[in-house]
């Protein structure tokens, strides 16, 4: 019997595929792990950067909470989820305590949500009350005082130092803004003046004589809101003067409203104007820049207690004394005044700018047109105190 020849070739040919084919297996399998980890990495990645974005969101919902509890104790929280580019949070709130007359507790909870990662943080908040001050009559918004020899019957507001008034705009679009003035404006040298309430303010300094309370701020306060665009349009209740620089001798009963050129002055001698002066400026006209106009006042009557409350109101005006019998009565809200010596004004009373040399004034307050101002003027409340009482995270 032959036997087939024994052909090394053909075995070492074997051999090859089988090694081949184990390395392909091999390779096979190392390339489907590697994908797996690669995957599994960025499954992980992924998952990551939702939880972090998730608890941005939450911390963005805190953050709104804040401010909306700041104008109101009692928000409840968001009505929907709130969006917030890639994620999203909702807030809820609940009154924790508020058995102190003095402060209300909050605990607000805040969820972020974004793709597969989601957060929950927890805080409590302590807010107490802005300060109040619902029976003040005057208010010196600037530092740069100098009085002496004058007489305050009401609660007065002093802007005493800087960063204390959140000074009011209105922008382009037509919104209210208050921005924080951190400007120093001046000297407060008040000599031999008395106040008869309480003094607000936020140095301890004695500047009145008698047995005055003094209550020491801590919160700004909002500059009134002014527009005064309303008492242009013609009415029988008011007279516009557009471009007249005085009048003399007159006995009006209507609301005398006066547009001027930037710059320009107006007279008042001898004259009665029983509901009210008002000088006109433009309601996007920033106050802090100065007066806009002059009004010069001599022997003259302006404004009574009833309704409408007018007295004088020229939020961009300088306001001068020309001389004696100067009688007030009603809201007034100036830019500046100067030596308006022995003039009596009953009512309220804002100045945003500089009092200069204010010798023998005599102010009362006037409690019904404290409560309602003028149409166009509004008082905005001082921003309460809020601080964190515990803050926690929960992770859902």
């Amino acid at each position: 019997m032959k036997l087939r020849p024994y052909l090394k070739s053909q075995t070492e040919s074997g051999f090859v595929m089988i090694l081949a084919l184990i390395l392909t297996l091999s390779l096979s399998y190392l390339a489907m792990s590697s994908h797996g980890s690669v995957e599994s990495k960025l499954a992980v990645q992924r998952n990551e950067s939702d939880a972090l974005r998730a608890e941005l969101a939450a911390q963005a919902g805190l953050e709104h909470a804040k401010a909306m509890l700041v104008q109101d104790y009692y928000w409840t929280g968001t009505d929907d989820w709130v969006p917030l580019g890639n994620a999203q949070f909702e807030v809820q709130t609940e009154i924790v305590d508020d058995d102190d007359s003095d402060f209300v507790i909050i605990r607000v909870t805040s969820e972020g949500k974004a793709d597969n990662g989601k957060r929950v943080l927890a805080m409590e908040y302590r807010i107490s009350d802005g300060d109040q001050m619902e029976d003040v009559g005057c208010y010196l918004l600037s530092s740069n005082i100098d009085i002496a020899k004058s007489h305050f019957n009401t609660d007065i507001y002093l802007a005493d130092k800087a960063g204390v008034v959140y000074d009011y705009t209105m922008d382009e679009s037509g919104d209210k803004v208050w921005t924080l003035n951190e400007t120093n404006m001046g000297p407060t040298m008040i000599f031999n003046t008395i106040v008869n309430q309480t003094s607000y303010q936020y140095s301890n300094q004695l500047y009145f004589k008698g047995s005055y309370d003094k209550v020491i701020l801590k919160t700004p306060f909002y500059m009134p809101s002014w527009n005064l665009d309303h008492y242009l349009i013609p009415a029988d209740d008011k007279i516009v003067l557009i471009g007249l620089e005085e009048i003399s001798n007159i006995n009006f009963h209507k609301t005398v409203v006066v547009k001027l050129d930037p710059g320009g002055t107006f007279n008042v001698n001898d004259c009665n104007l029983h509901a009210g002066l008002v000088i006109y400026v433009e309601p996007e006209y920033n106050v802090r820049d100065g007066a806009r106009n002059y009004l010069s006042i001599d022997k003259s009557l302006i404004g009574n207690a009833a309704d409408p409350h007018i007295g004088v109101l020229a939020p961009a005006t300088e306001v001068k004394g020309g001389g004696q019998n100067i009688t007030i009565h009603g809201f007034c809200y100036w830019n500046s005044v100067d030596d308006m010596d022995n003039a009596h004004v009953n009512g309220g009373l804002v100045i945003v700018n500089q009092v200069n040399d204010l010798d023998g004034f005599n102010f009362h307050g006037h409690p019904p047109t404290l409560q309602n101002p003028p149409e166009g003027i509004e008082f905005r409340e001082s921003t309460p105190d809020i601080t964190v009482v515990t803050g926690g995270e929960s992770i859902l």
